[in-house]
């Protein structure tokens, strides 16, 4: 994208440009008076406009936590980036750029509204992160595949898409396959998708969006299958119990033994293995079974070490939150002569009892910790004993027991 502009230095997103942004944007009036005489924490900043600026790359906003708007647009950016820290984003213009890879967007995991119109892209790509995504505009790049709308398919909340202006927007079946392969639009260059326009869009790709959905279908399940075994895994392993489902622990005692292999091959000995296999699956389920029932219970200890903690806490301040109050009535009722001396007296015991109240919450949660550490011990002292009793009383590989 070439702009008049292009032929002056390119422009730094410095503290001096920043500042300048963030005054002039500011409020108005005295409230804008005061926000310049003390400065406008760059933290606090909601929206931002960078604008017709002949910014070359994205940088130093780090500081600007709070952004939800960010402005870009026509300046000579050739590469997205620098904008990792600004996870509070919703809505982002970086039109009428020099862009030609999408990149640099995964942290915006708010954004809402994308703005990539006029720029050099021809590949849409790196928005998987951007699920909250609602209002797309991509018109006037260099699209060229219809294949790039399939991608834009994940995106369940989208209900604005602009793609006009792309090469592939000149395709007979270019608003019929958009419409078809996004569902969840309500817009399409600017434009409302009546009910007519969608039946019409199925009835053209019938075919190939039943495979589609078959496809995605399976895939989803798959991605559910391989979830619950992840999840799983992590539950063993908080339980101290991974490595022990199925066969594993007995196929992990002869991994690379030679002569385990050559003894196998003895008479009888292979049927005792295989009986030793079955008491080792079924020790090891058993096993499994009170591992992960006593980390439910532990699991519940620590929700309830958690809740008291909580409850004393509160308490605390509560009662603490009242004696300052109760000395605040007493500090306004105070009259004559005789207030300084009463306010003094009253402020004095008012310092005494928030102590005495700060040393019973410290004595409290104390106890509380204890009481956990000591009940968290013994569920796991229990547990190992449990594991050191079973393996030698249901399985042995030469008693067959």
């Amino acid at each position: 994208m070439t702009h008049l502009y292009d032929m002056i230095e390119p422009n730094v997103i410095g503290e001096e440009l920043l500042r300048g942004c963030v005054d002039e944007q500011g409020p108005e009036g005295e409230a804008g008076r005061l926000a310049k005489e003390e400065g406008l924490a760059f933290a606090e900043v909601k929206q931002l406009r960078l604008d017709f600026k002949n910014i070359l790359r994205i940088e130093n906003l780090w500081q600007f936590h709070s952004l939800q708007r960010l402005q870009l647009d026509n300046n000579i950016i050739e590469d997205i980036s620098g904008l990792d820290s600004l996870a509070q984003l919703e809505w982002l213009d970086l039109s009428f750029n020099n862009i030609e890879v999408i990149a640099g967007l995964d942290k915006l995991v708010s954004l809402r509204d994308l703005t990539l119109a006029h720029n050099r892209i021809r590949q849409v790509e790196h928005l998987d992160s951007l699920r909250q995504l609602q209002v797309l505009s991509l018109s006037s790049n260099l699209l060229e595949e219809l294949g790039n709308v399939e991608y834009l398919r994940q995106f369940k909340h989208l209900q604005s898409l602009a793609l006009k202006g792309n090469p592939f927007a000149s395709n007979e079946h270019y608003e019929h396959c958009v419409i078809a392969y996004i569902p969840s639009l309500h817009y399409l260059d600017f434009r409302m998708i009546l009910d007519a326009e969608r039946h019409a869009a199925r009835a053209v790709f019938q075919e190939a969006l039943e495979e589609l959905e078959m496809n995605e279908r399976d895939l989803a399940w798959r991605q559910a299958e391989r979830e619950a075994q992840h999840q799983q895994m992590e539950r063993s392993k908080a339980a101290y119990v991974d490595g022990l489902q199925g066969s594993i622990l007995y196929e992990s005692l002869f991994t690379e033994d030679m002569d385990a292999e050559r003894l196998s091959r003895l008479p009888g000995v292979q049927n005792m293995l295989d009986k030793f296999k079955e008491q080792c699956v079924v020790c090891c389920e058993h096993l499994t079974k009170v591992g992960l029932e006593e980390s439910a219970k532990r699991q519940q200890e620590l929700v309830q070490f958690t809740r008291a903690h909580e409850e004393a806490c509160v308490a605390n301040q509560e009662l603490s939150v009242q004696r300052v109050v109760e000395f605040e009535a007493l500090k306004q009722n105070a009259v004559g002569d005789l207030a300084g001396g009463i306010r003094e007296e009253v402020g004095g015991a008012l310092h005494h009892d928030l102590m005495r109240l700060e040393m019973q919450l410290v004595e409290q949660l104390d106890e509380i910790t204890k009481d956990f550490e000591r009940n968290y011990s013994d569920m796991v002292e229990g547990f190992l004993e449990q594991v050191q009793s079973q393996y030698p009383s249901q399985m042995h590989p030469t008693g067959l027991r």
